[in-house]
């Protein structure tokens, strides 16, 4: 998989050039080319399916693109490349990214990085990424505890210290866990406060809160057992 590129400049020339040449893709590599069949088959396989609910679709799209990746020989690099996402979206698979927020759905495409729908997608997964096991990774995202709220949450909840991957792994995992009655009352008492409030909202905030003075890899038990802590404070025992 080639390091291709869009800087904010160019990819607004794209996302010009996408709107005013829509639905016609553009040409890319013949390697991008075969990626972009495999992405636009499975994506347009969930509609033959009849499936209509956005957050499944993310989950099933963030699955395979992961799953694709790995096998052309994807790097962090890439991943962290804001430059690397745009060219996928505005070049690739605009289409694709069309289809799910609309074609002129600038946020999505390249405008704010961490909307970009492919990468935010790729992301969801890799912080979730249970056991390293994609099928074991897909179960916990398809927990109906999730919805794309979470997927806003998990990923735009970075603190001023970085990311603690297996933080957000473990707190992914055991909020998926969560018995549904007790789910649903403390998201109840919650909103009593604030309409807006959620668990795994207060969940994110209070990790983002606490990271400012504590290295999770340091606490006692590790990351795991910090995030228990995390939840203990909000009122589950694990």
């Amino acid at each position: 998989m080639n390091l291709d590129e869009l800087t904010r400049a160019q990819a607004k020339v794209a996302m010009e050039e996408w709107i005013r040449n829509y639905p016609s893709l553009p040409a890319v590599d013949p390697s991008w080319e075969k990626i972009r069949a495999a992405i636009q088959q499975h994506f347009y396989s969930l509609f033959e399916e009849g499936i209509k609910d956005n957050y499944y679709i993310d989950v099933k799209m963030g699955v395979y693109v992961f799953q694709l990746f790995e096998q052309e020989h994807f790097t962090m690099r890439m991943a962290s490349d804001d430059a690397f996402w745009r060219f996928v979206s505005l070049k690739v698979v605009p289409d694709i990214v069309g289809r799910r927020w609309g074609y002129k759905a600038a946020d999505h495409y390249w405008l704010k990085p961490s909307r970009n729908w492919m990468r935010s997608v790729w992301w969801y997964v890799y912080l979730s990424l249970h056991n390293n096991n994609l099928q074991a990774t897909e179960k916990v995202l398809l927990s109906p505890h999730f919805n794309t709220d979470t997927i806003l949450n998990l990923e735009e909840r970075t603190g001023r210290k970085g990311t603690y991957v297996e933080v957000y792994k473990y707190i992914m995992y055991f909020y998926s866990m969560i018995p549904d009655d007790t789910l649903k009352d403390l998201n109840d008492r919650l909103k009593e406060k604030d309409k807006h409030a959620s668990l795994f909202r207060t969940i994110m905030k209070l990790n983002t809160a606490r990271t400012m003075s504590i290295d999770p890899s340091l606490y006692l038990g590790g990351p795991m057992e910090y995030v228990k802590s995390l939840y203990r404070e909000t009122g589950v025992n694990l």
